[in-house]
This record gives C-alpha cells, structure tokens and sequence, in this order.
C-alpha cells in the first residue's frame, strides 16, 4: 500500500501571486475632478512610514486622507463592486470593509521602494490592494508601477483600477517628470489563517 503526498487534490490558485486590472474604471473627466477635489485636503503624516528606517523625507511623495462621508464618497461607492467582484472571481478573501482612502501626489524625484501593505501593525488586516490610476501616463515620466512577480510593466491608463493581494511585493519608480496622482485604499478583513 503506498501512502498519497500530502497534497495530493490540493489545488492552488495562481491568482493569489498576481494583480487584476479594470480598464476605465473612471472617465478622464472624472480622474481630473477626483484630482481636483482631493488636492485641497490636508496632507497625511503617517509616522509607519516615518518609522522605517530607509525613510527619506519628501522621496515617498505627498499623501493626503480622504473623507468618504464628504462629497468623494461616489469614489469608493465606485471602486468597491469592482473590487469586490475581482475578489470573488479570483482571490476569495474575507473582506469586511475599506480603510479611508489616500490620494497620492508624485513629484520628479520621489516614488515608492519595493514594499507590501501590511506589516506586524494595524496594517495587518489589509487582503487587497486597490489602486486607481488619476494622471494620464502622457503627462509624466517614469512613476511605473510594478508588481512582483509579475514585473513587467502594468498597464496604467487614466481611470484604470488595478487590484491585488496587499502581501504582494509592489513599487513606483521615481517620477522624472511632472506629475503622478493616484488614489489607494485596502480591503480589510479578519486575519489570514
């Protein structure tokens, strides 16, 4: 008699290693209002970031937090049933909820290192990563988004979301020229287990 591995019947789901991505999501007129109506609020100091020891102030961009219950809660009403359905499809993940948006603003010079979006803090119930592109790639040089292990340049056309799993490794190249909007957010749920 010889004993089945361990595994054997269990099956994977590569999804899990890699980002979805909806293709205008938002109008460009609308990316330019969304930009509009968050630059007026007040910029976020977020003393995780500041904690980490690579931290150089004013390289990570400028960010700023955005009130859901004011006039830009269409945004997230938006996001979510996208969001939501590329976790049904592909992820499976309990979600329970959103964190407050943050509208992210990149100057020449300043990108974001290779990181994942939870850490052994209050970061720790994020599951999914939901990013909305604002700036049209035309308008700015460098600012690429990448994913690892999946590399490659992602698509980043204006009013575009990409979703994917928050412990995936993910980075913006520094910007070279003007400049690079984006809106983040993170599905929030129960532990991993």
């Amino acid at each position: 008699m010889t004993s089945e591995p361990v595994l054997a019947g269990f099956q994977t789901n590569p999804m899990l290693r890699y980002p979805c991505i909806v293709p205008d999501l938002f109008s460009v007129k609308e990316c330019e209002q969304i930009i509009a109506s968050c630059l007026p609020y007040p910029l976020l100091d977020d003393p995780t970031l500041q904690a980490d020891p690579s931290y150089i102030p004013g390289i990570q961009g400028k960010r700023r937090l955005i009130d859901q219950a004011t006039d830009n809660g269409w945004i997230i009403q938006r996001i979510m049933p996208a969001a939501a359905q590329l976790n049904h499809q592909h992820y499976h993940f309990d979600i329970e909820g959103v964190e407050m948006p943050h509208f992210c603003e990149y100057k020449p010079g300043q990108g974001s290192g290779w990181h994942m979006d939870f850490a052994s803090d209050a970061t720790t119930n994020r599951k999914l990563t939901i990013l909305l592109f604002l700036t049209d790639p035309d308008q700015f040089g460098g600012g690429q988004f990448h994913c690892h292990p999946r590399t490659e340049r992602s698509e980043q056309r204006q009013g575009a979301l990409i979703v994917f799993p928050s412990y995936l490794m993910h980075t913006v190249e520094p910007v070279t020229e003007g400049v690079r909007h984006s809106l983040i957010t993170w599905g929030v749920g129960p532990a991993f287990r």
